[in-house]
């Protein structure tokens, strides 16, 4: 298995339900809805972290795109910065699947951080959800689902230790950790 695919099975998908070639779907419709899914999702998780502070939610997005990069004057004639930096490019074109993992990140976490609020008292369905985002995100961007994976438990174990994961958390994590074993062994 590649260690991102999402993009290309949507755009497959929606290229069989249109009648649209797959190129033109990647190349001119697909980007400008992922953008506006990332900055939504973005803006949701700012206000998930920031509590609802709405200045905060609404610069959290924009900061992504404007202060990701120490040399950003430099990104914009070629979409490469000073350092080697090319995420600014990789979110705006979504080569490799950048946009779409991020979108899906933000998803998890901001789902994540409210379990780990409540202490991992939720429901069946809210657990769902939040393994079926990291689903979505194994699917859009293998390396960065492990990173999160290799995160969570190291959370996780904090939590253990300072009593506020409990069997709940724990629970979560291995479910991840499974479903990531299954995709990518």
């Amino acid at each position: 298995l590649h260690y991102h695919y999402l993009t290309e099975m949507l755009s497959g998908i929606f290229s069989i339900l249109t009648g649209i070639s797959a190129y033109n779907i990647i190349a001119f419709y697909q980007q400008p809805y992922f953008l506006a899914g990332l900055l939504y999702c973005l803006y949701r998780f700012g206000q998930i972290a920031f509590q609802k502070d709405r200045l905060k939610s609404i610069l959290f997005p924009y900061s992504l795109f404007l202060f990701s990069c120490a040399s950003l004057w430099k990104i914009l004639p070629n979409g490469n910065s000073v350092f080697g930096n090319s995420s600014i490019t990789h979110m705006i074109t979504n080569i490799n699947g950048q946009t779409s993992a991020v979108l899906f990140l933000s998803i998890f976490c901001g789902l994540f951080v409210t379990a780990a609020r409540r202490r991992y008292f939720v429901g069946f369905e809210y657990f769902c959800i939040l393994v079926a985002s990291f689903w979505m995100l194994s699917f859009a961007k293998g390396p960065l689902a492990a990173l999160v994976v290799g995160s969570l438990a190291i959370t996780l174990v904090i939590g253990l230790f300072q009593k506020q994961t409990g069997w709940r958390g724990l629970l979560l994590g291995a479910a991840l950790a499974g479903l990531f074993v299954v995709i990518y062994v």
